[in-house]
């Protein structure tokens, strides 16, 4: 104990720090995601190896949001984080929650149905949606796989219809920026972080 603070030890790399400086892993992920702090940044800020450092990031469970408003706007896209490493995502463009993610090797229209039926089984009143027949005409360009026809008329008769998903574009494109912060992670460390990114 140095002056009523306790004095902890790191076994990995033999280092100590004061309490004052030792953070719970939540903390220290909040500001791995949020403040774009890689390892080595965090390792020097708490007096630990890098290795510490993961063990301590890897603790972490990021949490996911079980409320969401009974009326729902729904804005659905896919972005990609490598070669057959995507997510899908439907947001609530009404409040900016984001209520579901999958993890997709391609953007398919079944992916898109089976998200909106996920999304049903919450009992959810779902304003508005993207429109299934440009989501089509989007799934068939060229450069990939031809989708399989989406049920529209089985869409159209529950949802009326949207043909924007600019409100995903900028959280995708601030998503990646963090990713790129954080160069070699494996594809379990990504998925960790983009959980806590979409807290869904």
């Amino acid at each position: 104990m140095v002056n009523g603070l306790l004095l902890y030890k790191c076994h990995a790399c033999g280092k100590q720090f004061l309490e004052a400086e030792r953070r719970n892993s939540q903390a220290i992920f909040t500001e791995y995601l949020e403040d774009k702090q890689t390892y080595e940044q965090l390792a020097r800020k708490y007096g630990c190896s890098t290795k510490t450092t993961q063990r301590c990031l890897d603790k972490v469970c990021p949490s996911r949001s079980n409320e969401f408003s009974p009326l729902t706007n729904i804005v659905m896209d896919t972005t990609y984080f490598g070669r057959k490493f995507g997510v899908m995502v439907f947001k609530n463009s009404m409040d900016g929650m984001v209520l579901l993610k999958k993890y997709v090797k391609s953007e398919t229209a079944e992916g898109y149905v089976s998200g909106m039926a996920e999304i049903a089984t919450r009992g959810l009143s779902v304003h508005d949606l993207l429109h299934p027949q440009a989501l089509e005409k989007r799934l068939q360009k060229p450069a990939q796989q031809p989708a399989a026809p989406i049920p529209v008329r089985a869409l159209e008769e529950a949802w009326h219809t949207q043909h924007t998903t600019n409100t995903l574009d900028g959280q995708f494109s601030d998503l990646k920026n963090k990713l790129r912060n954080h160069n070699g992670l494996s594809v379990g460390r990504k998925k960790k972080l983009i959980d806590g990114y979409f807290h869904a």
